[in-house]
């Protein structure tokens, strides 16, 4: 599933940033900050609300 925070389509991108978060598996942490840098500002969104899930932490 992390890889789909590659996919060419924004909507795929943001849809896995939400799963993971709500999944929880530390190791989507570093897919995830790598997500934050992401041209689509939803994705980023996305990435940020699921690593503070995932971590405890807000980026």
């Amino acid at each position: 599933m992390i890889e789909r925070l590659k996919d060419s389509d924004p909507y795929v991108r943001k849809s896995t940033a939400e799963a993971l978060g709500k999944i929880g598996d530390s190791r989507a942490v570093e897919p995830l900050i790598q997500a934050l840098k992401d041209d689509d500002e939803n994705v980023r969104s996305s990435a940020s609300k699921a690593l503070e899930k995932i971590t405890g932490q807000k980026y």
